[in-house]
């Protein structure tokens, strides 16, 4: 399993989770974001709640 930092959690976070997206639809799931880092910690808490 790998283990993912998303750094950048304001505008730039659904670009990152489209890209995660297209790797699980592409059968690419041996991997699990477990930190994230963002300026704003509020950003960093919604995208938590996001799941």
């Amino acid at each position: 399993m790998i283990r993912i930092g998303i750094v950048g959690c304001g505008r730039i976070l659904n670009a990152h989770l489209h890209g995660y997206r297209k790797l699980r639809e592409a059968g690419i799931d041996n991997f699990r974001i477990t930190a994230l880092v963002a300026r704003n910690s509020d950003d960093a808490r919604m995208f938590r709640k996001r799941g």
